[in-house]
């Protein structure tokens, strides 16, 4: 049913707010077990104005992809216009891990956004790592710190197949807090690719890498 001040809001708006409406959903639930009466609910709008906007379910969900693959490059994007090193790889390791987190728990969905993002991140990632070695903030060889770069990326992918059934299949100390996971696994990859606990103290400020997603990219 189609909540108050649903007219006020241009098409493009509308479609972006269900969009945002459905993607907890389907990663909760998965694809199949979503219906389209559900998304309409939780957006606010009927389902025959879901349907003005999207043909079907399948395209809602190319949508809710191609929306997570444009943040992700907007990532990209946005750590590309920082400095090498350290501080950026510190950033990058967050935003990396903080987006496989939320990938959507579907083997199709983590395949396409891993090999249109991937490719946006590396040539960074190791030229970051080369100065935190020139800086002595990273006391690992670069061969060892790239392959962890890649676990790192595996670690991620790994929580969300356990998060499969839409509840963990595993009980982490301290419970399964989303938040308090991603500073637990960031710290992981942080030491795994050789960084100082000195230089992680200093960089990994999680409260203000939370803000860099509603500001704008650097000209």
């Amino acid at each position: 049913m189609a909540g108050p001040g649903t007219d006020r809001m241009t098409a493009v708006d509308r479609r972006e707010a269900i969009v945002l409406a459905a993607a907890p959903l389907f990663a909760a639930k998965g694809f199949d077990a979503v219906t389209t009466r559900e998304v309409a609910e939780a957006a606010g709008v009927s389902e025959a104005l879901l349907y003005r906007h999207f043909d079907n379910k399948a395209a809602l969900y190319e949508a809710i992809q191609n929306s997570c693959i444009l943040q992700a490059t907007a990532d990209a994007a946005r750590i590309e216009s920082l400095p090498d090193s350290t501080a950026t790889l510190v950033l990058a390791a967050y935003l990396i891990m903080e987006n496989l987190r939320s990938l959507l728990t579907d083997g199709e969905f983590a395949r396409g956004f891993v090999s249109h993002t991937s490719a946006k991140w590396i040539a960074k990632i190791e030229r970051c790592i080369r100065a935190g070695i020139a800086a002595g903030e990273i006391e690992e060889t670069l061969e060892h710190a790239m392959s962890s770069a890649w676990f790192s990326h595996h670690i991620a992918c790994a929580m969300v197949f356990y998060r499969l059934p839409g509840e963990s299949v595993v009980d982490y100390p301290g419970g399964n807090d989303p938040e308090r996971l991603l500073e637990v696994s960031v710290k992981f990859v942080l030491k795994g690719l050789g960084l100082t606990s000195k230089a992680i103290a200093s960089y990994y400020q999680p409260q203000t890498f939370a803000l860099l997603r509603t500001a704008p990219p650097s000209d």
